[in-house]
């Protein structure tokens, strides 16, 4: 169902979105839509919901009749351009395992806690289904937690308040691009080099406040964009930073100890 782009304020009451349990697709974006039924959420076949640039404020913590999300089937959710804040629900975690897809960019999120920090203690279908992450352009701060992802492929936190991204010392095995530019970022983390992040193509921290850069960066082989300009960074000169990764690489691989460099 393709509702895109109709200047809807609200989708029909009295429990009709509900009756479309088989409802696979529900596309609602850009509109004038102020909240979203609960009863959305209570669509067991639902697959992909969009809802971009509308004016939602909230995503509803219980669907229909009070009851949890019942939507476990979902796949994509996109939410991006809205004023959603401060937090996300957590029946996003708690009910939605195989979500591959989360586009909340744009937004006023605030403090997102250990939602995306999956234990492996404790197993959760996100290890393995989550694919896309997009949270730019918020207002989060502190030190965003995440952990457990193993099948993120594009985590994009750009142009928040972030002065730490907190990996929780997990590995990123199928992580290819991470964008986190124009924050307030102190360290490049540890867990991004090459034995946790071995496919890692694009990384951005440009415009941050790292001070300095860790030399075993050099040895990530599929690093293939670098950005780390418009950062205090000492240790290394200005034009290598502006300059092509591979240079870049090769200063940092220069500056570990014992390492014979092999042209």
């Amino acid at each position: 169902l393709n509702l895109r782009h109709n200047e809807l304020e609200a989708l029909p009451g009295g429990g009709a979105v509900g009756r479309a349990e088989a409802l696979v697709e529900l596309v609602l974006t850009e509109n004038r839509l102020a909240n979203l039924p609960p009863e959305v959420f209570s669509l067991p076949a639902l697959e992909i919901l969009e809802a971009a640039s509308n004016r939602l404020t909230s995503l509803p913590e219980r669907a229909g009749a009070g009851g949890d999300w019942a939507c476990h089937r979902l796949l994509r959710l996109d939410v991006a351009n809205n004023r959603i804040g401060p937090r996300l629900p957590s029946a996003l975690r708690r009910c939605c395992g195989a979500l591959r897809e989360l586009r909340a960019a744009g937004n006023e999120l605030e403090d997102l806690g250990d939602l995306f920090v999956v234990d492996a203690g404790r197993p959760h279908g996100w290890a393995t289904s989550l694919v896309t992450l997009d949270l730019g352009c918020n207002r989060l701060g502190g030190a965003l937690r995440l952990g457990g992802l193993r099948s993120l492929d594009s985590l994009t936190v750009a142009s928040n308040r972030l002065t730490a991204l907190d990996l929780c010392g997990s590995a990123f095995p199928r992580l290819s691009a991470l964008l986190a530019g124009g924050n307030a970022i102190a360290e490049v983390p540890p867990e991004l080099l090459r034995d946790g992040a071995p496919i890692l193509c694009t990384l951005d921290l440009q415009n941050n406040n790292l001070t300095s850069v860790p030399p075993e960066l050099g040895l990530s082989a599929a690093l293939k964009r670098l950005a780390l300009s418009g950062n205090p960074v000492r240790s290394v000169r200005p034009e290598l930073l502006r300059g092509s990764v591979e240079a870049l690489k090769k200063f940092l691989r220069s500056r570990i100890q014992g390492l014979e460099e092999q042209e």
